[in-house]
């Protein structure tokens, strides 16, 4: 069901659904009709939008707010346009890759985006798992349309359309596909399990295209390659993984490596963009080219904070990423990706503190001269400060903005006392104002800046999670070591 969540303002018109997309987003993500039953606060009302979708995932706006597109997890994306009093939905899906979509557990059609400049170029841009029986036969006689290959190895795939509009009817032309990530089963994002492929697709205000990725690692134990319950055999009779990357989780500290990444790439080929923290000029098309951040489990959603970043591709600037990366043992992460080369620290760490099971285990990593451990290249910081050398910032942990416990109502910021690293929990001396809280499945949010809320909601984040049905929403500030400045 595509519906508002019980933050929605009463007011309805196409200007208020533009800036307010993701109220509706919340929804599609699994919030469960019980938030609905809660007390709203004061100024704010639920009310039903549309109904009838088949497991939909999420939700975007066209830039001028007439449209807003709805993706299947299928692989169907559908469209509803403004007619001055409601938007009506078209009844034929404008675009339905089903048949090349792995939609399988955590799997499917992930995410979408529009290009900038959709209402004159149409551009559609998709992310999603490949279904391995299209990712090894499709062309040739092998292949069967109405087969698929479901849990087993396969990759993440970023593709390109052309939408256009018909007498009013809005459809995809399927010639104008192009593959602008994995357009072999070498060069996609590796998929070794059920789940941890990421990712939101979104731009930059500099005009780059930025996806994030998961480790592609089990989430059922500790994974440091080879591990029985993975299909990681396969991933490597198939080329989908390079024997280097046979580490699990440690794919994330690995530049060499898709997974575990935010990457930033060219819309127009999928190459890599010259300002990126580890670029390489004699092969663009490289993971390491691609690579923005690093150093994640699940990045499952994130978004681009309005009005940040440059407008020139070359100031290495696109804007301050809002990231949620879904935690493992202990933690939920809320990640702001400011600077490039940052390094979340996955899977040696999971939230502020290094991870119990991963860190010591030593795994060589064997991309590095030398093949030194993974622990001796990601260290905890000493001080807010930031190194200037932007290639050398992933040898020291990034820690989140906020982490928050699965098990208890634990919810910290960094911080520092001299230069020995600590966390401080939200209301205590020093921290943000705030109630502690607990959560399990950090799923992100996005950012108001929108006029229909109270006054006291403009300009803040709203994040959640899936895992204890909520709603949260903070104020980001510089406060000196830690940007979180309430949570609310």
């Amino acid at each position: 069901m595509l519906a508002t969540t019980p933050l929605f303002p009463a007011s309805q018109n196409a200007n208020f659904f533009h800036h307010n997309w993701w109220l509706v987003m919340l929804i599609l993500v699994g919030f469960s009709s019980s938030l609905v039953a809660q007390s709203l606060p004061s100024g704010f009302a639920s009310s039903q939008v549309q109904a009838g979708y088949n497991t939909s995932v999420g939700i975007i706006f066209s830039p001028d707010g007439r449209q807003f597109f709805v993706w299947e997890k299928s692989g169907k994306v559908y469209v509803s346009t403004w007619n001055g009093t409601a938007y009506v939905r078209q009844n034929t899906p404008i675009l339905d890759i089903s048949e090349e979509v792995g939609n399988w557990r955590d799997f499917g059609l992930l995410s979408i985006c529009l290009d900038p400049d959709f209402a004159h170029n149409g551009l559609m841009y998709l992310y999603y798992a490949v279904d391995r029986h299209h990712l090894l036969y499709y062309g040739t006689p092998q292949y069967n349309k109405a087969a698929d290959e479901y849990f087993n190895a396969s990759i993440g795939r970023i593709t390109r359309y052309r939408i256009n509009t018909t007498g009013g009817t809005l459809a995809a032309d399927y010639a104008s596909r192009l593959v602008l990530l994995g357009e072999t089963r070498s060069t996609g994002v590796p998929l070794t399990h059920e789940s941890h492929a990421g990712g939101t697709l979104l731009f930059g205000r500099d005009g780059t295209l930025l996806v994030s990725t998961g480790d592609g690692a089990t989430y059922e134990g500790v994974d440091v390659g080879s591990d029985p319950t993975t299909y990681f055999q396969k991933a490597l009779n198939d080329g989908i993984l390079k024997p280097s990357e046979n580490v699990g989780s440690f794919r994330s500290q690995v530049v060499n490596s898709l997974c575990g990444k935010v990457l930033r790439i060219d819309p127009t080929n999928g190459d890599g963009i010259p300002s990126n923290p580890f670029y390489d000029a004699g092969n663009a098309r490289s993971a390491r080219s691609r690579v923005w951040a690093m150093g994640f489990r699940n990045p499952y959603r994130m978004t681009m904070q309005p009005n940040t970043g440059s407008t020139n591709p070359a100031d290495g600037n696109p804007g301050r990423l809002l990231l949620s990366d879904v935690g493992w043992n202990t933690s939920e992460e809320f990640n702001v990706i400011d600077q490039p080369g940052l390094n979340c620290g996955w899977p040696l760490y999971e939230g502020m503190d290094k991870t119990v099971y991963y860190y010591g285990k030593n795994i060589a990593n064997q991309e590095e001269p030398g093949q030194p451990t993974f622990e001796s290249l990601c260290v905890q910081p000493t001080s807010p400060t930031i190194d200037p050398d932007k290639t050398k910032r992933r040898f020291t942990h990034a820690r989140p903005a906020l982490d928050w416990n699965q098990d208890a109502p634990i919810a910290r910021v960094p911080s520092f006392q001299g230069s020995t690293p600590m966390a401080l929990t939200i209301g205590s001396g020093g921290a943000p104002a705030g109630q502690p809280f607990a959560g399990n499945c950090s799923i992100g949010g996005a950012f108001y800046t929108g006029t229909s809320f109270p006054a006291a909601y403009q300009n803040t984040y709203f994040f959640t999670d899936f895992g204890l049905n909520w709603i949260r929403n903070l104020a980001l500030h510089d406060d000196g070591d830690h940007v979180v400045h309430e949570v609310r």
